[in-house]
């Protein structure tokens, strides 16, 4: 990766390496994958002079989680962080909605059902709602177009609030981690 961007310069680097276990073929590919491949990104971008990444992870994402898949996105979070970003911006969608090239039986279930269970996510559960993927890349410009510095971390509502922003426009909500001076 570091030849490819090699004699490139960045300001804003945007991220959304990842895959699934079931695709992955294994915990440790998926870690390959949805870590290390994310921070050898992170740490590229970084090298070109990017000063914000904008970065795609999951809801309920922590390092602290029983469930291997949270917990991995949650040491991705910590580990891209560590990489000494001025801004780093990471988005913690739901369920992805959208077309896939590959069939996912679990996931198209869930699709099938999100516009059904979507209205009673409320309160602790509104960041597990399925949204689509266009709307999360929309809010991923939106994060970069705030010009803000130090660590944020935005889940559905804020998401949606990005995804319709304009240049330097306050999002309301949003949860902020102020960088290490």
């Amino acid at each position: 990766m570091a030849e490819q961007l090699k004699g490139l310069v960045a300001h804003d680097a945007f991220c959304c390496i990842g895959t699934t276990i079931a695709a992955a073929g294994s915990q440790e590919a998926f870690r390959e994958t949805d870590v290390d491949a994310v921070l050898q990104f992170a740490r590229t971008a970084r090298a070109t002079g990017a000063t914000r990444l904008v970065v795609v992870s999951s809801a309920r994402a922590s390092p602290d989680s029983k469930n291997f898949y949270l917990r991995t996105k949650g040491e991705m979070e910590d580990e891209v962080a560590a990489v000494g970003f001025p801004s780093l911006d990471i988005l913690q969608p739901g369920l992805l909605l959208g077309p896939r090239k590959e069939s996912r039986p679990m996931e198209m279930l869930g699709r099938l059902l999100a516009p059904m269970l979507n209205p009673f996510l409320t309160g602790s559960r509104e960041a597990l709602k399925a949204i689509p993927a266009e709307t999360v890349a929309r809010g991923m410009i939106g994060a970069a177009r705030r010009g803000t510095r130090g660590i944020y971390r935005y889940t559905y509502p804020a998401i949606l609030q990005l995804a319709e922003l304009r240049p330097h426009q306050p999002v309301p909500g949003q949860q902020s981690k102020k960088t290490p001076a």
